[in-house]
């Protein structure tokens, strides 16, 4: 039996979110009457279901079944945060919010992309989704 490595649906809930996001900021598909509040509402359950749901499912399946061999629990740390970040997004994106608040979540969150991937190249995985 082979092995399933559940890494595909994490990329590609990843991959459908931003290209959906960038999309719309480069205002693809949106006119001048464009109901703004239903595409923000659309956004967010883009944001929640494709960015955030498949991510988390995929670390639960790192954590759980050791899928991407020792580098699983690193896989799996970064999959669950950036499923996380993204139902976050996408419940800021329903219930409105201080943006102030938001952009401070959103620097934490580099710093700690960037620590973890510090620490990746320090245990010597050279590109660890790969």
């Amino acid at each position: 039996m082979m092995p399933v490595n559940p890494e595909a649906i994490g990329i590609f809930g990843l991959i459908a979110t931003v290209v959906c996001f960038g999309l719309e900021q480069i205002g693809v598909g949106v006119d001048e009457n464009t109901d703004h509040t239903k595409l923000t509402r659309t956004l967010a359950h883009i944001a929640i279901i494709f960015g955030g749901v498949t991510q988390i499912f995929t670390s639960i399946f790192m954590y759980m079944f050791s899928a991407a061999g020792s580098h699983s629990t690193y896989l799996g740390t970064v999959f669950g945060f950036f499923g996380l970040f993204w139902i976050l997004v996408g419940l800021f994106f329903l219930n409105g919010g201080d943006k102030k608040v938001m952009a401070h979540f959103f620097a934490c969150g580099l710093l700690l992309c960037i620590i973890f991937t510090v620490r990746a190249f320090k245990d010597g995985l050279i590109w660890p989704l790969g």
